[in-house]
This record gives structure tokens, sequence and C-alpha cells, in this order.
């Protein structure tokens, strides 16, 4: 099975327009609680797994403006 992903899924509306096209998402995003906090190795490592395995159809990556606008 593929998946999508968004990091950093904020309000997520990304996931939803692909869950709503019939698409299995994962969304992450701190928001969602410490286990959803890419700077843990173990998520990172968990993720790409995921991408190097081939089980990603998609993947977005909407950084937050906070930290990468500066």
């Amino acid at each position: 099975m593929e998946v999508v992903v968004e990091l950093f899924s904020g309000s997520c509306r990304w996931s939803r327009a692909a869950c709503l096209a019939g698409e299995f998402v994962i969304s992450l995003d701190l928001r969602f609680g410490a286990e959803h906090d890419l700077t843990l190795r173990r998520l990172q490592n968990l993720v790409l797994g995921w991408v190097q395995g081939g089980a990603v159809k998609y993947l977005l990556a909407g950084f937050p403006c906070r930290s990468f606008s500066r």
C-alpha cells in the first residue's frame, strides 16, 4: 500500500484534499503531540524507511514559516 505523507502539516489542508481524493494520508506536525516531533531521530528514520521502502506515493514538506523565513 502506498501512502501520502505530509510533514509539518499545520492545518492539514493538503492532507484533507488528498484524503478526499481517496489517498491514505499520514500527517505529521508537532501540534498533534510530542510523538510528531520531526527533530526526533527515531521519527526521521521511520519516515525515511517508508520512502526508501517505496511505501510513499507523495511527500509534501510544508516547512514552518517562522523557522525558515528569517
